[in-house]
């Protein structure tokens, strides 16, 4: 039998199964939907930077010679070319060095003993090359020169050669200008006639000779460039070793590069706006952007026509920026010709900003100002009706005077509008045919005293601030202070000959060198004698020296031109290369500059009272 108490607990069991309990309202499951902002993916791309690969090559240690190769090596000769690349190497090593011991110097009494030196300043001046170009075209002569020849087989045993080396006749063409390249191994020629009509019409060229390439040859130029007419001004760029700008006879203005096959870059037209007689000066002229403030150069050119005008590199000669007439402003406002001052030489003076210009008729101007930093043009500028393009903008934005900018704006732009044109451009700046006395400025400038004959050269000085040197036709040297008008120091070196040319000594801040027609060159030193050459140089030929012109790189060369179209290249003794300069030399200038400008003042006033002037 089954107990009783089971059986209930069964029944229990089976009633609490069968009961369900409903879920209250709070406790049913409530469902919603929501949304929520998430952050939102980042993607990012990264460059790694890889390592670069070069490669270089280097020089090792060899195994060392032995007695019988060193013997060997003893006994060859230097050729002509490993000594001349190692002149050059120990030119360049020096004047670092003796830069870095004048720097220590100055701050420290280590070196004092320095200056007390064996060099001396007289010691004689060699002449290693005599450079000639038979391209000109000329009557040719032949005079016995001592020049060496390339080394062939048999002369590598030690044997010399000598050869008679052609030489133009004085009835050919001269030398007019020389200029060194930036870094010293290359020098340009240009050549000349004495005499010209109206036009020139003679074939010329530039020849440019590398003096320390395996190839060199005296009578053989590396580069000839051909020219529409006779040389009369060249300069290389001061920073960049190919470009090179040339002045024609006719007017025209030519750059190159030197080291590309087609070597013209550009050249300029000949009108009444731009030069249309001989170019007698360029220089390059450091311009500091208004914009970036990155220094670039522009040409500046000197003429007989009475003009200077501004090139930009980047116009490509096409036209000039700036321009100015060398009238003064007397001649500028009346109404007669203009006889403008026929410009022969031109300098920049860096200190000062400012230009100094020689004459034919002897007068020598300083034309201060803003005159060597044409401003940039703003872009898209529009004007009334018309838009300028940038370059005429930049010759309407270089206009000085207010009043002349307003009148060539004007007659331009009417030009523009009759011929339906309406975007200016600079052609039709010059089309519009301005007055040159509105397009062009005409300075207020310092007038010095002046010569009694045409100024051939003007430099100022590289040492002293203010300082310049003139020579003339008038066989004078003379020594100015740009603040005042008398001259400081006259020298009068020749009884009949002229001063050709003059240049000052990129080491030495006493020294300069002088050219004479007679054929002499004097070196001037105004530590050692005030009053004569410390130096003359008389070659054996008896043609005049048109020109001269130091090396500022190797500071050993110089190099002066001769009316027989021959080129020296002189080597300085050690004194005048790399001689340490003293403290007394740097203050020659200083002691001489307020001694003599009172004398020179006084007797400034009495030839002014007196009518001399």
């Amino acid at each position: 039998s089954t107990p009783l108490y089971s059986s209930a607990a069964s029944d229990v069991y089976k009633r609490q199964e069968e009961v369900g309990v409903e879920p209250t309202e709070e406790d049913k499951i409530k469902l919603e939907d929501a949304e929520m902002q998430t952050d939102k993916l980042k993607l990012t791309h990264i460059k790694a930077g890889t390592a670069k690969r070069e490669e270089a090559s280097i020089q090792t240690e060899s195994l060392p010679p032995t007695m019988e190769e060193i013997a060997e090596i003893q006994s060859e000769p230097l050729s002509e070319e490993k000594a001349a690349s190692l002149n050059a190497f120990l030119s360049g090593a020096l004047d670092v060095m003796w830069k870095e011991i004048k720097r220590t110097g100055e701050l420290s009494l280590i070196f004092s003993n320095l200056n007390k030196q064996d060099f001396k300043p007289n010691e004689e001046i060699e002449v290693l090359y005599t450079l000639l170009s038979d391209s000109a075209g000329g009557v040719q002569e032949s005079l016995p020169t001592e020049v060496k020849e390339e080394e062939n087989e048999e002369e590598k045993k030690g044997e010399s050669a000598k050869k008679e080396v052609p030489q133009l006749t004085s009835n050919t063409f001269e030398v007019s200008c020389l200029s060194w390249n930036c870094t010293g191994a290359s020098i340009a020629v240009g050549s000349t006639q004495k005499t010209h009509e109206k036009i020139c019409g003679h074939r010329a060229n530039v020849a440019v000779w590398s003096l320390f390439v395996k190839s060199f040859s005296n009578s053989k130029p590396t580069l000839s460039l051909d020219t529409p007419g006779c040389v009369t001004a060249l300069q290389f760029h001061p920073k960049d070793p190919k470009l090179l700008i040339a002045g024609t006879f006719n007017g025209n203005i030519l750059m190159w590069d030197v080291q590309a096959e087609d070597a013209l870059i550009c050249m300029s037209d000949i009108d009444e706006y731009f030069h249309r007689e001989a170019v007698t000066q360029l220089l390059w002229i450091p311009v500091l952007s208004n914009i970036d403030f990155s220094s670039t150069y522009n040409v500046v050119s000197l003429s007989t026509d009475g003009k200077i005008l501004f090139w930009r590199q980047m116009d490509m000669l096409r036209h000039p920026i700036r321009g100015y007439l060398l009238v003064t402003r007397e001649q500028a406002t009346s109404k007669t010709l203009l006889n403008p001052l026929n410009g022969f030489c031109l300098e920049y003076a860096e200190d000062t900003q400012s230009l100094l210009v020689g004459s034919i008729s002897g007068s020598i101007w300083k034309i201060g100002g803003t005159i060597v930093s044409p401003i940039a043009p703003k872009k898209n500028v529009t004007i009334s009706a018309l838009k300028w393009k940038d370059e005429a903008a930049a010759i309407r934005d270089n206009l000085l005077d207010s009043e002349s900018k307003r009148e060539v704006m004007e007659k331009v732009e009417k030009h523009c509008q009759d011929r339906g044109i309406k975007e200016v451009s600079y052609p039709h700046v010059f089309e519009a045919r301005i007055d040159i006395r509105k397009l062009y400025a005409c300075p207020n400038p310092y007038i010095y005293e002046p010569h009694n004959g045409p100024v051939h050269s003007i430099k100022s000085s590289p040492f002293q601030r203010n300082l310049f040197a003139t020579a003339s036709a008038d066989g004078s040297i003379r020594l100015y202070d740009q603040q005042q008008k008398a001259y400081l120091l006259q020298l009068e070196p020749t009884i009949s000959a002229t001063i050709a040319c003059i240049d000052w000594s990129p080491l030495r801040p006493g020294a300069f060198i002088a050219s004479c027609s007679s054929g002499e060159l004097l070196l001037f030193d105004m530590h050692n004698n005030r009053s004569r050459p410390t130096i003359k140089i008389i070659p054996p030929t008896k043609a005049g020296a048109t020109t001269v012109k130091f090396n500022s790189r190797l500071l050993s060369y110089v190099a002066a031109g001769f009316e027989n179209g021959a080129v020296k290249i002189l080597k300085l003794n050690k004194y005048y290369s790399i001689g340490a300069v003293s403290r007394e030399e740097t203050g020659v200038w200083k002691y001489l500059m307020e001694q003599e400008s009172k004398m020179f003042s006084q007797q400034f006033q009495i030839r002014k009272n007196t009518n001399l002037l």
